[in-house]
């Protein structure tokens, strides 16, 4: 028979996307089996915000044809890196990554190395600047070796001025040069690589924000894997990208980041700055993917989009994209209600509250203090340093964070300064919220009433 009219969802930013995921899985149950039901993206870096809200709501699932984002290879090695900046004498971990990227250091060289630190009775770290590597190592592999030294030096130093996870993230992705390395491979795949890096630079903002430490991070990630309470491994979510999806077909489909340059690809547009772009071909392409994920649907298709999302560093405002404004309005869901124009998204419509409104409205505001940690650059893009106040003086706020002042975060409520570290925009505040308990947070995320 006929199937049901598509649901279409407009949402704040990916974090919100993936709750009405949740919601959008939690209803379909009901009457659609897990393993029938699939949530479709269009890159991988699209399912970290996604696996961690399943991982929350204890639901069930597997990546098909990929790797949880959490076990993929580049995620796995900066991981080691944030490792070694609380602890550098983790041997396992400097394993790991004293060759990743590839900097010269090779298998003979790793062997000197590890020869070194047993008859020394140090760590490798350590053995890494060892006089007795001279003799063991050529020239290059020195130098190498001793980078590697002072990059992990560098990024403890940052864990022991209590930088942010972003920040700690953002610096081990510079000083490794693995996005140079990735850039310089040229590939669709080194591409995909390189937004899954963006994609755990995005958590680590995301944590950092809410006043985990890096130390908070790397144990929520220690823990973060596919769902293990089931008993039938059968009866699980499938995730995956729309390449992936080819041949199969589900009783239920959601497919999420419906927004220009999210999907389409943003690599769709060529150069051009609007409408097809320079790539027609390539636009077209897209439009044949998107129609291959739709038609894997038998009863019920669920769209969603998001206004505003966190791509390198920088909270990017996005427009719904071209095929939802495609779809006759005959074919969705009047209850839906869905705007398809971004400026719209959020008016009483929607039904969306007014904190909801008033988050969205944050978001631009949000973006230059975030930008501070926005260490992942495009190609000859320059970095901003948007904790220097330009204003004059006297525009500047008066406001400065001390000891039991009152103040207000838009995630946790109202709370009280117990703790000051640091000055201006790059302090750490510790906050004891209302409700939620003490946390340590950037002052530049709390409003001093």
């Amino acid at each position: 028979g006929a199937g049901a009219p598509l649901r279409v969802y407009a949402c704040v930013d990916e974090r919100e996307e993936a709750e009405r995921v949740v919601l959008e899985i939690q209803a379909l149950e009901a009457h659609v089996p897990l393993e029938e039901i699939a949530v479709f993206y269009r890159v991988n870096a699209q399912s970290r915000p996604l696996e961690d809200a399943l991982r929350r709501a204890r639901i069930p699932y597997h990546i098909v044809r990929g790797r949880s984002f959490y076990e993929r290879a580049e995620v796995k090695d900066l991981v080691a890196y944030l490792r070694l900046a609380l602890s550098p004498d983790s041997d396992e971990d400097l394993l790991r990554i004293v060759n990743t990227p590839r900097r010269g250091i090779g298998r003979r060289s790793v062997e000197a190395l590890l020869a070194v630190a047993l008859a020394e009775g140090t760590s490798l770290f350590r053995a890494l600047v060892s006089p007795a590597l001279e003799a063991k190592v050529g020239a290059r592999a020195r130098r190498a070796m001793r980078g590697v030294h002072d990059l992990i030096a560098d990024l403890h130093a940052l864990t022991l001025e209590e930088r942010s996870p972003a920040a700690i993230v953002a610096a081990a992705i510079r000083g490794s040069g693995y996005v140079d390395a990735l850039r310089a491979e040229g590939s669709a795949e080194a591409e995909a690589r390189i937004e899954n890096l963006d994609a755990l630079h995005t958590a680590a903002m995301e944590r950092g924000e809410a006043g985990a430490s890096l130390a908070d991070f790397l144990e929520e990630m220690a823990l973060t894997g596919e769902a293990d309470d089931v008993t039938d491994a059968s009866r699980r979510v499938k995730l995956m990208t729309l390449h992936a999806s080819k041949g199969l077909e589900f009783d239920a489909v959601i497919l999420v980041g419906m927004e220009e340059r999210t999907f389409p690809h943003g690599r769709a547009y060529g150069s051009g700055s609007g409408g097809e772009g320079s790539d027609p071909e390539a636009m077209a392409e897209e439009r044949r993917l998107c129609y291959v994920g739709m038609t894997r649907a038998r009863r019920e298709l669920v769209l969603t989009w998001a206004g505003a999302r966190l791509l390198m560093g920088r909270r990017q405002v996005r427009e719904p994209s071209r095929f939802l404004r495609e779809i006759p309005e005959a074919l969705i869901d009047p209850a839906c209600r869905w705007q398809r124009r971004r400026s719209r998204v959020f008016e009483a419509g929607l039904g969306v509250g007014q904190g909801r409104r008033a988050a969205f409205e944050a978001l631009a505001e949000e973006a230059e203090a975030l930008a501070e940690e926005a260490l992942i650059p495009g190609p000859g893009e320059a970095v901003v340093d948007y904790t220097f106040d330009q204003r004059p003086p006297e525009e500047r706020p008066s406001q400065v964070a001390r000891r039991g002042a009152r103040v207000w975060h838009r995630t946790f409520g109202e709370g009280r300064i117990v703790a000051v570290d640091g000055h201006g925009t790059r302090a750490r505040l510790t906050v004891e919220f209302e409700g939620v308990g003490r946390k340590r947070i950037a002052a530049r995320f709390v409003e001093i009433r």
